[in-house]
């Protein structure tokens, strides 16, 4: 006999159709639809997580690249946060360097004055040879590298302090820079050489092409140069060798001042092409500690984030760089007039609203 409690009752068969019916495809649809969303919000958290992560380095950084608090602040600030109006900025690289190693106090051997067109997002830089005869009212006569260093000691004769001698450096280089170029400079920003060494170090070094063999050293302030020529990654020590090289110790391979300031330019600009990878992207972080170090500027917190918000996405292609030519005099340059005069149109064209 056999047990029939265990026993199944035969499978019936379906009528059901096996193509999916429009609700299992809407299903589908909708399960579709929500992982895609998914994944961009993902996209979207990562890059916020990114940009956050970038303003968290940044603003610790900035509470050591501003100077002056305040009213102080205040003074020098406006033109960067007001929306649609160009601005231009002087970069001045300082021959200061660390403790026991000595150089040329607050010497400017960089001086590069920007501007920037926030419609366009253009750029044309100018740079101008560091022994250039240039006249400052009430000053004696000497090389336009040694206005800023004049400028701060003359600060701090009145009783100011190192920050205010700063801010009264800056606005003082601001008119001497502006009245040579016929535009009206907003803010300035100073690097001395060890920030920029570390800059270049933050960004895993900087990639140009070395147009002679250059060897030169100096144990009194410790300079050591000595590269090959052909395209090379520099490391900042060798990126600051090369923008600074000009004459082999046997007097050969001699370079001008304005070999020295196109040399300026292809790293800048190669610094800039950098920090737009993906790899450079990553060291964001590392950058700003390095130029938190060394970077000095009059301009706020709030205009610097306004600024790197406007123009973070500026490529080497949007950048026109120009030097100011000359002729050796010792022991100064005399400008070029037609090459002062081309530069400032192109600093005037790129203000003009």
């Amino acid at each position: 006999m056999v047990d029939k409690t265990n026993t199944l009752p035969p499978r019936q068969r379906s009528n059901r159709s096996t193509q999916p019916t429009s609700k299992s495809k809407k299903k589908k649809k909708r399960s579709s639809l929500r992982i895609l969303f998914t994944i961009i919000l993902s996209v979207f958290l990562l890059a916020g997580a990114a940009i956050g992560y970038v303003y968290v380095q940044m603003s610790g950084a900035l509470d050591k690249i501003t100077l002056g608090t305040g009213d102080v602040a205040e003074a020098v600030q406006g033109s960067i946060t007001d929306t649609g109006k160009p601005i231009a900025i002087a970069l001045l690289g300082i021959d200061q360097r660390p403790k026991g190693v000595r150089g040329g106090g607050k010497n400017t051997d960089v001086m590069m004055v920007v501007t920037l067109h926030p419609k366009t997002k253009k750029i044309v830089a100018v740079t101008m040879p560091r022994d250039a005869y240039v006249q400052v009212d009430h000053y004696r006569d000497r090389k336009a590298n040694g206005y800023y260093a004049a400028f701060y000691n003359n600060a701090k004769g009145k009783g100011m302090s190192a920050d205010g001698a700063e801010l009264e450096a800056m606005k003082d280089i601001r008119k001497m820079l502006g009245d040579l170029y016929g535009i009206k400079i907003d803010h300035v920003a100073t690097i001395n050489f060890q920030g920029f060494m570390d800059v270049v170090d933050a960004l895993g070094g900087v990639e140009v092409d070395v147009q002679m063999r250059m060897l030169y050293n100096d144990t009194y302030d410790g300079t050591d140069i000595n590269l090959q020529p052909g395209i090379r990654t520099l490391n900042g020590e060798e990126a600051l060798g090369y923008v600074r090289y000009r004459q082999s110790k046997n007097g050969k391979n001699m370079t001008t001042d304005m070999d020295r300031n196109r040399r300026q330019g292809e790293v800048v600009g190669a610094m800039f092409d950098k920090v737009l990878t993906i790899n450079g992207m990553t060291k964001i972080g590392s950058i700003f500690d390095a130029a938190g170090k060394s970077v000095k500027t009059d301009m706020s917190e709030k205009e610097i984030k306004a600024l790197i918000k406007k123009y973070y996405n500026i490529k080497r292609s949007d950048i026109t760089f120009l030097t100011v030519d000359g002729s050796w005099k010792s022991p100064y340059i005399y400008l070029h007039q037609d090459s002062l005069a081309k530069a400032r149109q192109q600093l005037q064209s790129n203000m003009a609203e």
